[in-house]
């Protein structure tokens, strides 16, 4: 993918065309995207990214006779950005001319690439039979890294888009167009712990990988310079 953006990058230096900035709407991501376009073909790079938050949170009470005596859990909360280069190219079925539209087919291959960060709050609280706290702890501390970069590599993978679309030219310098495909996603994590004691050393690996894909509509402008 360097290579090409590389390519991408010197094409005006060599065949003569025009610059492309495109932005889209819909799909999964709001997605921008530059490009150089020449005869029927359109080779761009995209850009999108996003952001959230996850919490995820583990309560434990224990009861005699109806009444309180302890409870216990823990919180992780954290957030995760995503951002995600790809590359990407249109063929027209006709060359674009002003108050014409023109069908096209289109490519794009992406890489997700993940950052995560996460704390941990644990606490327990003992209580008498009035339900007063008689004793409690709390702690914080932040995502082990081994999980945080097991997190990451799952939710960083491969993705490929294929479809076929259509743009109405305005004018010379600006369209509006409409995608219909599909889009394919294919990742891998694995995990790994190791337990020693005395002379013997216990290794469990856990593995799971994924492949599918999703149809997808979206909507774009584009501006010609």
């Amino acid at each position: 993918m360097k290579r090409l953006s590389i390519l991408l990058f010197f094409l005006p230096l060599f065949l003569p065309g025009r610059v492309v900035f495109s932005v889209y709407k819909g799909g999964f991501l709001n997605t921008m995207g530059i490009g150089y376009g020449f005869g029927k073909i359109c080779p761009y790079m995209s850009l999108e990214g996003a952001k959230y938050h996850y919490s995820w949170e583990y309560r434990y009470e224990e009861t005699v006779e109806g009444t309180r005596v302890y409870t216990t859990g823990e919180k992780l909360t954290g957030d995760l950005f995503f951002v995600i280069p790809g590359i990407g190219i249109k063929w027209f079925m006709h060359t674009p001319e002003e108050m014409k539209s023109s069908f096209y087919f289109f490519l794009v291959g992406s890489k997700v690439f993940a950052f995560c960060s996460g704390k941990y709050v644990y606490h327990w609280a003992y209580y008498d039979s009035m339900g007063n706290v008689t004793g409690e702890y709390s702690d914080t501390t932040e995502l082990e890294e081994e999980d945080k970069e097991s997190i990451e590599e799952f939710l960083s993978p491969y993705l490929f888009k294929a479809g076929i679309g259509g743009e109405y030219f305005f004018s010379s310098s600006f369209s509006v167009g409409a995608e219909f495909g599909i889009q394919g996603f294919k990742g891998s994590s694995s995990y790994t712990y190791e337990y020693s004691w005395d002379n013997t050393t216990d290794t469990y690996e856990s593995i799971f990988s994924y492949l599918f894909g999703l149809t997808f509509t979206r909507f774009s402008l584009n501006f010609r310079f």
